[in-house]
């Protein structure tokens, strides 16, 4: 079992936690709310399978908390760090702006627009000067309001008149109400170039996030971190390679499954509709068909967690508040972690901060030649 599939699984229960407590828009329900779903079935509040003995499961690699780690891990390539710079670099895209012309139908355009009913301004109907990205002639607006754009030259203003939904749930207060948009045309957006990565560009862009303001100081931090990675790779890749798990039992299959279940009325009652009817959208005729296929990487994940669980209670490694919470701090940005943990459960927060944890101590034991 390779260290990435490790990772990919830290990566995607971070991913599943922040969405779930981060929420979606404003207009839904309160997504924070404790679920129907109980994900911490199964696991204690330090993160580990309740009433199982990893150690009794998992043979442990010898060596495998003081691992050495051959030289040619402990050097990054330039090759390497130009790839990790060049996929920073597209997430600064820079659009190509057009001013010459008029804007025509399907073009991307910038706009900035005030909305008012009967010459009184409402929330939420401004931009506020920064600018907000539209297709011309779409229907992402109310009424044709993006319709009304076309023709319309970069610095023109337009009186967009446009009538609210009858029924409009964003505001009711606007439902059957004539509005009117002052929409200025900014420019239009004609694709995108990456910028070029100099020492002003670093200064503006990437000194905040990570401490470096010029290239240089940008290649050494990534030339680390890619050192940091590859050291990380290999600690871990050796313990997932020769551990050897000799059982994973039965009730974290089941409980698994019945997550999954549980899962699934959920996302049918969600969506209004039986749970036959939500199965049969998914591709399965029941309810065994769906749980039996995921089986194999339910096993998989749990001999992985098994083997963590093993090297934590070979190394006495618990999970504290603190800990949680410096995870949640570091990966997250956020101090309070309660709305996670209420969602959640402490078991399932604390299983993966577990994981970490146990990484992180296994890296600093490690041997560098």
């Amino acid at each position: 079992m390779k260290m990435k599939k490790m990772l990919a699984l830290t990566l995607a229960a971070l991913t599943l936690l922040s969405l779930a407590a981060c929420g979606g828009d404003s207009t839904t329900e309160d997504d924070t709310a404790e679920p129907g779903v109980n994900y911490s079935t199964g696991l204690d509040d330090n993160g580990y399978y309740a009433d199982v003995r990893a150690l009794d499961l998992v043979t442990l690699p010898e060596g495998y908390s003081a691992v050495t780690v051959p030289a040619g891990f402990q050097k990054a390539e330039e090759a390497d760090i130009d790839a990790q710079i060049e996929e920073l670099m597209a997430y600064f895209p820079e659009n190509i702006k057009v001013t010459d012309r008029a804007v025509e139908n399907g073009d991307t355009v910038n706009i900035d627009y005030v909305g008012s009913v009967d010459g009184v301004e409402f929330a939420g109907g401004n931009t506020n000067g920064m600018g907000t990205d539209v297709v011309a002639g779409s229907t992402a607006y109310i009424d044709d309001f993006l319709t009304q754009i076309i023709g319309a030259m970069p610095g023109d203003t337009v009186n967009v008149e446009v009538t609210f939904p009858d029924v409009y749930k964003n505001n009711p207060d606007l439902a059957g109400k004539d509005a009117l948009f002052v929409t200025t045309i900014n420019y239009i957006i004609e694709g995108s170039v990456v910028p070029e990565l100099t020492d002003a560009f670093v200064a503006e862009n990437l000194a905040a996030y990570y401490g470096c303001s010029t290239v240089e100081e940008l290649r050494v931090m990534l030339g680390e971190t890619i050192v940091q990675q590859q050291v990380t790779n290999y600690v871990l890749d050796n313990l997932f390679d020769n551990a050897v798990c000799k059982e994973v039992p039965k009730k974290i299959i089941d409980a698994q499954k019945a997550l999954l279940e549980k899962e699934a009325q959920t996302a049918a009652e969600q969506e209004g509709i039986e749970l036959s009817e939500w199965l049969s959208k998914q591709g399965y005729d029941s309810m065994d068909a769906y749980t039996s296929e995921s089986e194999e990487l339910l096993t998989s994940t749990a001999e992985q967690y098994l083997i963590i669980q093993a090297a934590a209670e070979d190394l006495y490694i618990t999970v504290t508040d603190e800990d949680i919470e410096a995870y949640f701090t570091e990966f997250m940005g956020v101090a309070d972690y309660a709305e996670y943990v209420a969602h959640y459960g402490r078991g399932f927060v604390a299983q993966a901060v577990l994981a970490e944890k146990t990484c992180d101590l296994l890296v600093a034991r490690a041997q560098t030649a």
